[in-house]
């Protein structure tokens, strides 16, 4: 399973709608043209391109999930590779902070680039990053912390996102977590590893 960065279930949803609101119009128009058989095949080929797009995704592997959730977060066991807790033994606290910082502020969601509203770190004890993610006219709001791993010399990041209004997100929320964490591998491949 992956979560695709392009919007699909968006994409399918303005498909539907559009031959939803589109196929009584043409009902009526084959109705009084009695050209039905030319007809016929447009209007089967737009049923079968909107029933195609969930269809591909789903053979592709693709997490078509429309549910009643406007919140992503990372954790051990989450079964998508994608959004799982990552774990760091050869970069210090401050190495992933710097690169988390570098990282959101590199970033930028449909045009608009993503605001830091709060920062704090600590070299015991990891940091915070506080970040507002602007959707089109909403802003989603993203968490991500840097803290030990228990028992070792290693360190994890967390990263919590959720959307301020709705009930469902289209998977906006796991598309910020992925942004994230891809901007955040470029830039610790810029920096030396840390030293056992």
């Amino acid at each position: 399973m992956q979560i695709s960065l392009i919007p699909w279930e968006v994409i399918w949803a303005i498909a539907l709608s559009g031959l939803i609101i589109t196929l009584p119009f043409e009902i009526r128009r084959l109705w009084r043209a009695k050209k039905w058989a030319w007809r016929l095949s447009w209007a089967g080929a737009c049923l079968l391109l909107v029933a195609a797009i969930p269809i591909g995704l789903k053979l592709t592997g693709y997490r078509f999930d429309i549910d009643a959730r406007n919140t992503e977060a990372t954790s051990f066991i989450n079964p998508l590779p994608d959004l799982k807790t990552r774990r760091y033994s050869n970069y210090s606290a401050g190495q992933l902070y710097q690169a988390g910082l570098a990282a959101v502020q590199s970033l930028a969601t449909y045009g608009q680039p993503w605001t830091i509203t709060f920062a704090d770190f600590a070299p015991r004890q990891g940091g915070r990053l506080a970040v507002e993610v602007p959707v089109v006219v909403f802003i989603d709001d993203l968490a991500v912390t840097v803290q030990p791993v228990t028992g070792t010399a290693d360190w994890q990041v967390d990263v919590y996102s959720a959307s301020r209004v709705g009930r469902a997100d289209l998977g906006e929320n796991g598309r910020h977590i992925k942004h994230f964490f891809m901007k955040l591998d470029a830039e610790l491949a810029k920096l030396p590893p840390q030293s056992p």
